[in-house]
């Protein structure tokens, strides 16, 4: 299983329950990543109707062996998965989760893109 996260530079992920941000260039990239991006109601809401076509939408979409699943709200303490994307906003943001990569993991891969509201976004791949 693939996770795809963004976080902030300081690994967060959320303030009060909320995204922190988002960003339309980071969705294309994101639905770049593979056929379906498994998710549930509130990542699903910030893409636009057309692209919602690639997404599959439901509370059980962590229940998957080999899917992609964007996180934004989920628990994935106990989920097995082998790749992990992370989109780094290269800002700071006010945080109350943060996300601490795995051990285990280890960086193969790091891209640099111009965000629509961001000057820069890094899209780095890690596997274990």
């Amino acid at each position: 299983m693939t996770i795809i996260i963004c976080l902030d530079k300081n690994n967060g992920y959320q303030f009060g329950g909320k995204r922190q941000s988002t960003d339309r260039e980071l969705r294309k990239k994101v639905l770049e990543l593979a056929d379906e991006i498994r998710c549930d109601e509130y990542t699903a809401s910030q893409f636009e109707e057309d692209e919602k076509s690639m997404l599959y939408v439901g509370d059980d979409y962590l229940n998957t062996i080999n899917g992609t699943c964007f996180i934004e709200k989920g628990d994935i303490s106990n989920i097995s998965y082998d790749k992990l994307v992370v989109f780094w906003w290269n800002r700071s943001y006010p945080t109350t989760k943060k996300f601490i990569i795995p051990q285990g993991f280890k960086s193969v891969s790091k891209e640099n893109f111009k965000g629509y509201s961001h000057d820069k976004i890094t899209m780095e791949i890690f596997t274990k």
